[in-house]
């Protein structure tokens, strides 16, 4: 497969209506089967480090599956994540992958170091990443950070697995190719279109190209509203920008997205209207340079 080729089998499916990845799913069977091969798959590949495999839409959708579209509520389908998610820990002398969070935080110290891989389900493709993750309860932050430097033998399982997806007749899309972005790419996160392929063929939740800290836990203002905090940083640990997410009592969220100046950049509010449940209104707002700039 080539890149376009790519590209245009990503512009079938993730379509504004979707109709060709819903009868796609239809078409689709989850047995269970795919994923006892996946583990067989990765078994030997992982030289015994502990890893884990998931799929990315919920069990409860999988089990409601028919045959007739009117019995499927596809609001509540994340149909952006139809793809397997393995995890490989590379920590040596860790025998248990524990809750693949806190405990296993715990266990290695301050350097739990993971190698991510999405495959998509939809086309033979596949994307890579590594990244360390340190978990601080005390202070309610989960720290994550990617990885550039490797020992001999996380060198030898990274290019084991992509030398064996590769003769499986699995496409690698680069990073590079993986961030372009198409007005007619939509995901769930992207619902007015201009989604990247990492967003539609792999997950539009996760992508770690930078240094990111946030919130375990929401936290509670005077006003029983709850706030989650995401703050993005350079490898130098400067502040880059800042996301947080306000979720009201009644369903209501916004989002505010902060520069490293604590500037104001861009506000989303989902509110539910009479025509349309969470309905997105996006407002962009202009950055004082000439103050910036002292």
């Amino acid at each position: 497969m080539t890149e376009q080729e790519l590209i245009e089998k990503a512009k079938y499916y993730f379509t504004k209506d979707r109709q060709s990845l819903k009868q796609k799913i239809l078409n689709m069977s989850f047995d269970g089967k795919e994923h006892s091969e996946w583990k067989k798959f990765f078994n030997p590949l992982s030289y015994g480090h502990p890893y884990k495999i998931e799929y990315g839409i919920h069990s409860d959708f999988v089990e409601s599956i028919s045959d007739n579209f009117n019995e499927i509520n596809w609001e509540e389908v994340t149909l952006g994540d139809l793809s397997w998610e393995i995890e490989i820990l590379l920590n040596e002398n860790i025998k248990s992958g524990y809750d693949w969070g806190e405990k296993l935080s715990k266990k290695c110290g301050e350097s739990t170091r993971i190698f991510r891989i999405f495959i998509s389900d939809i086309t033979h493709a596949f994307i890579y990443e590594t990244y360390s993750m340190y978990i601080n309860s005390k202070e309610n932050y989960c720290y994550f950070h990617p990885i550039s430097d490797y020992s001999e033998k996380e060198k030898n399982i990274i290019n084991q697995v992509v030398k064996a997806l590769k003769s499986k007749g699995y496409f690698y899309v680069s990073r590079k190719l993986a961030r372009r972005k198409f007005e007619e790419l939509y995901s769930d996160t992207n619902i007015f279109g201009n989604a990247s392929l990492y967003d539609v063929l792999f997950s539009d939740v996760h992508y770690l190209d930078s240094n990111v800290r946030y919130n375990i836990e929401r936290v509670k203002d005077a006003f029983d509203k709850e706030i989650s905090l995401r703050e993005f940083f350079d490898k130098n640990g400067d502040l880059v920008k800042r996301v947080e997410h306000q979720f009201y009592a009644k369903g209501n969220t916004v989002r505010i997205t902060t520069n490293k100046k604590m500037e104001i950049e861009e506000v989303v509010v989902w509110k539910d209207t009479e025509k349309q449940v969470h309905k997105e209104f996006k407002i962009k707002l202009p950055i004082n340079r000439k103050a910036s700039n002292g």
